[in-house]
C-alpha cells in the first residue's frame, strides 16, 4: 500500500506541475507566463525537471507526458498502477546497484591515486610528514602564539582535491572560519593535527591522506570515498577568552 500511495503521488505531482492538455497536443509552449497559474506550475515544473535530471538516466519525454495526461485525465492507463510500482521498483534497484559499484570502483581509485601522491609528495622540498600520515608545508611562518586545543582560532583556508577542484574556500565568502580546536564531531583529524602546529601569523599547506579525512565515506556531492584533502591554511587569530566573573562571598 505504501508503495501504491507513493507512485501515486508522483505521478499526481507531476501532473499538477504542468498544462496537460497542451502538452499532450503540443509541447511547444508559450514563453509568456502571465497569471499565475501559469506561474507557479512553470516553477513546480523546473523542480520535476531538475530531479529528473539528477537521477542522470534518460527519459522518453512522449512517455512520460502520456502517463501524466493519462492518469491525470482518467483515461485507460497502458501500464496498471501496480505494474508500475514494480518497473520504478526495479529501476531503483538496478540504478542503486549501479551507483554502488561505481562509488566502489572509485574509492579504491581515490585511494591508490592518493598514496602514490604522498608517496611522491614527501620527497618535496620543505614538506614534512608526522608519524599520523599528515603532510604539511609552510608557507609562511609567523611569529604569533600557537592554539591549544580549548581554543577558538580564527582561519582563512582554501580546500581542494588531488585533481585541483575546489571544495570549500573561506575567502570567496568574504568571511574567515572561527574554528573549534575541539568539540565539533565534523571536524576531521588531519585538519586538527595540522592547525595545532601553526602559530598566529604563518600560513600552511596540509596534504591530508584520506585515513585522516573521511576515509571511505562520501562527504557531499564533490568530497568522495578515500580522497586526499590538501588546504591552504592562515591563522589570523585566537580567539581571546572570556573569563568568568568571580563572585565575591561575604
Amino acid at each position: 500500500m505504501r508503495k501504491l500511495t507513493n507512485i501515486l503521488f508522483f505521478l499526481v505531482f507531476l501532473a499538477v506541475c504542468i498544462h496537460l492538455p497542451a502538452l499532450a497536443k503540443n509541447h511547444q509552449t508559450d514563453s509568456k507566463l502571465t497569471s499565475q497559474t501559469q506561474k507557479y506550475s512553470y516553477s513546480y515544473g523546473i523542480e520535476v525537471a531538475s530531479r529528473m535530471k539528477n537521477l542522470k538516466t534518460d527519459f522518453d519525454l512522449e512517455s512520460l507526458y502520456q502517463g501524466i495526461n493519462d492518469f491525470y485525465t482518467g483515461t485507460d492507463l497502458v501500464i496498471s498502477i501496480e505494474e508500475a510500482v514494480k518497473i520504478r521498483n526495479e529501476f531503483n534497484r538496478k540504478r542503486n546497484e549501479e551507483m554502488r559499484k561505481n562509488l566502489e570502483e572509485l574509492s579504491k581509485r581515490n585511494l591508490i591515486e592518493s598514496m602514490k601522491f604522498l608517496r611522491d609528495n614527501k620527497k618535496e622540498k620543505g614538506v614534512i610528514e608526522t608519524e599520523t600520515g599528515l603532510q604539511y608545508l609552510v608557507l609562511k611562518k609567523g611569529n604569533g602564539p600557537r592554539p591549544n586545543l580549548s581554543d577558538n582560532v580564527q582561519l582563512h583556508y582554501i580546500g581542494t582535491l588531488l585533481n585541483g577542484t575546489e571544495f570549500d574556500n573561506s575567502k570567496a565568502r568574504g568571511k574567515p572560519l572561527l574554528f573549534p580546536m575541539k568539540g565539533r564531531k565534523n571536524i576531521i583529524e588531519g585538519w586538527t593535527e595540522g592547525v595545532q602546529k601553526m602559530r598566529v601569523g604563518s600560513k600552511y599547506k596540509f596534504f591530508i591522506p584520506p585515513s585522516l579525512a573521511y576515509g571511505g565515506r562520501q562527504a557531499g556531492p564533490i568530497i568522495t570515498p578515500n580522497s586526499l584533502l590538501i588546504f591552504e591554511v592562515e591563522m589570523l587569530a585566537i580567539e581571546e577568552k572570556k573569563r568568568k566573573k568571580e563572585v565575591l562571598t561575604h
